[in-house]
């Protein structure tokens, strides 16, 4: 009697653990379900990256590739600015961040040299422009010409007007 007993609660607790088992992957399943539906709905739109535009030419890059008296437009000094800037555009709650890699055609040796013995005050101009951008507008077409204008006249405004003659994107990364 005591052995009938004894096997009795052993297929109880048997019965038992499977039932604990079924349940805890069970469990497991609706919270991988709901993992999955956070991430393509709520956080996925936020993360995706921004469509490709294709770059055009503007009047604006015409006319600043005319005035740089060299052939084919070709700028006859050339600086870079800063080594990589890393930021987050406006509005994105440090998810999404851009890296960009830039040089400046200036208009003379002397603004070259001017440039490279001010890179903290330059990078801080630089970083101050792009991080007040918001990914809406990095996405609207022709934003590329738009925010190398909006630089170029920021750092006109501290180096001297017309020092600066056009900002070229070397890299512009959008995470």
């Amino acid at each position: 009697m005591a052995a009938e007993k004894n096997k009795d609660s052993k297929k109880e607790e048997s019965g038992n653990m499977i039932k604990m088992v079924l349940l805890y992957v069970g469990a497991m399943a609706v919270m991988t379900a709901i993992a999955i539906v956070l991430v393509v709905m709520v956080i996925g739109p936020k993360m995706s990256p921004a469509p490709m535009l294709p770059i055009q030419q503007t009047q604006a890059q015409t006319q600043s590739q005319a005035s740089t008296g060299e052939p084919n437009g070709l700028a006859s000094h050339v600086v870079d600015v800063g080594d990589e800037f890393i930021v987050n555009p406006s509005g994105s709650n440090g998810l999404r961040y851009l890296s960009v890699k830039m040089s400046a055609a200036v208009s003379s040796a002397d603004t070259e040299a001017l440039l490279n013995n001010h890179q903290a005050q330059l990078s801080h101009i630089v970083v101050s422009v792009i991080s007040a951008r918001t990914i809406a507008e990095l996405e609207e077409p022709g934003w590329m010409e738009k925010l190398g204008e909006d630089l170029k006249n920021a750092l006109n405004e501290v180096f001297g007007e017309g020092q600066i003659q056009r900002i070229f994107f070397r890299r512009f990364i959008i995470q």
